[in-house]
């Protein structure tokens, strides 16, 4: 018979194992485990569950619990490369939800992104999906900026107007907001969730009490080998658009003063703009690395039954 996976919540002191684990599956540096885990097992609404096979540590997940306790977002899903494919991740999965059933009573709802399109035979849905760009910066391009009134707005500006009703259901799908890959409900309850001190958030310049059409937000997210500055763009208008980018671009060169990759997400309407404002203008390269060009966000019932 098999040897079966165990389970446990990590700890603080399983650190040098999750790097190991980390470098094993992403030898190139790809990965933000290294990075996030201290901060994650300390968190209240996060937690990370680690899979062993024979005493060895072979895989993990974590969880992030948002949107006042009734969402279960499902992060950083990783495995030995040896045995991917192999089924253990749905067992993996199973028991996370069984951890977070037992934690998050009022958790009702489960949420994930992934660059796949996936087939379900239950009632686990696609609510969104994002186009996204990853352009290679490595010489900085001298460059105007648009002229479209875009200005930068402050953490109250986002809490009071932006993550209004009346906001939300004018600039984000489905009442969603995506942040560096983590999908949350655009409200005033999840701005501790949402915000980082050093995000970038820009809107365009309109009366105190005007309705905004276009909003950006931006975050530095550094990798191990790597750093990337990831954006998602909200906007109708495609010069709005790309007044967006651009401006996120000029900021992300201000932080970064190496290498890094400028991760856009945006609707697909605008993956043609989008190309040329970054390839012909700013003389970017995709980066060879990410070759998918959509995110995908998942949805079901938290507690149903559900099969890849």
């Amino acid at each position: 018979m098999a040897a079966a996976l165990t389970f446990r919540i990590a700890q603080p002191d399983d650190f040098d194992e999750i790097v190991k684990l980390s470098n094993q599956i992403n030898p190139n540096g790809h990965d933000y485990l290294e990075l996030k885990f201290l901060e994650w097992v300390k968190m209240d609404n996060r937690a990370v569950l680690l899979a062993f096979l024979e005493g060895k540590l072979v895989g993990l997940q974590a969880c992030f619990i948002v949107d006042d306790g009734k969402t279960f977002v499902r992060q950083a899903m990783r495995f030995t490369p040896n045995l991917q494919g192999k089924g253990f991740s749905r067992e993996l999965s199973e028991a996370m939800d069984t951890y977070v059933l037992n934690t998050f009573p009022d958790v009702c709802r489960l949420r994930f992104t992934t660059y796949r399109q996936l087939a379900f035979s239950t009632p686990t849905r696609i609510v969104l999906e994002f186009d996204k760009l990853n352009h290679v910066v490595v010489k900085r391009v001298s460059n105007d900026l648009p002229k479209v009134p875009i200005v930068s707005c402050s953490k109250q500006y986002f809490c009071d107007m932006i993550l209004s009703d009346a906001c939300t259901q004018k600039l984000f799908p489905q009442n969603i907001i995506l942040v560096d890959w983590c999908p949350f409900d655009a409200h005033r309850s999840n701005i501790d969730c949402i915000l980082q001190e050093d995000d970038f958030l820009l809107v365009e310049k309109c009366d105190e009490c005007v309705i905004p059409k276009s909003f950006s937000f931006g975050r530095l997210s550094p990798k191990v080998k790597l750093t990337e500055w990831v954006v998602t763009v909200y906007a109708d208008d495609p010069d709005m658009f790309e007044g967006h980018i651009m401006h996120q671009f000029n900021r992300a060169c201000e932080v970064i003063r190496g290498e890094f990759i400028f991760v856009a997400f945006q609707e697909k309407r605008f993956r043609s703009r989008g190309q040329n404002l970054l390839e012909e203008k700013l003389q970017l390269k995709p980066h060879e690395y990410f070759t998918y060009q959509s995110l995908y966000l998942y949805e079901r019932d938290f507690g149903e039954e559900k099969q890849l």
